[in-house]
């Protein structure tokens, strides 16, 4: 059972440095490394020779990966698909600032962003008929005077 995390963009390289910090603080003797060594390797070797390999193993088992490459090769594939929206660019399309504003990024979201797609939904409704060959969007008030955009892709 993971009993860390792993951050919504993750950072192979961030995990390295933290593998060698392991390995750094049990050829130290630090107590709380050899817990979590004694913990999450099944042969912890000696501490005086602890390898790299064997810190990387404890940080995968601890974000509940049975392997350093089967966490390195999620980190490739979630690096790989991530999508951070970022600033406007100058001269944004509407209808370009309208899915920016409206899609869910689970990072920096905003809920007055979807108030402000709402409003340049209501504004400019053309939007909604460029999106229709590839689901559909609705516009709806949710009561004092907010209004709420949804957005189906696929459907």
């Amino acid at each position: 059972m993971a009993t860390a995390a792993l951050p919504q963009d993750p950072d192979l390289d961030q995990l390295r440095n933290q593998a060698r910090e392991l390995q750094r603080a049990v050829r130290h003797g630090d107590s709380r490394a050899l817990t979590r060594v004694t913990r999450w390797h099944p042969d912890p070797p000696p501490a005086e020779r602890f390898p790299l390999t064997a810190a990387q193993l404890v940080l995968a088992r601890e974000h509940g990966f049975p392997s350093w490459a089967r966490l390195r090769r999620y980190v490739q594939i979630v690096t790989a698909r991530a999508w951070t929206p970022g600033p406007a660019p100058e001269g944004e399309p509407l209808a370009d600032r309208f899915l920016r504003l409206a899609c869910l990024t689970y990072s920096d979201d905003e809920t007055a962003d979807r108030v402000t797609a709402a409003q340049l939904l209501a504004e400019q409704a053309w939007i909604a008929g460029l999106l229709r060959p590839y689901g559909s969007c609705r516009l709806r008030s949710t009561g004092g005077g907010v209004l709420n955009v949804s957005v189906r892709l696929g459907s």
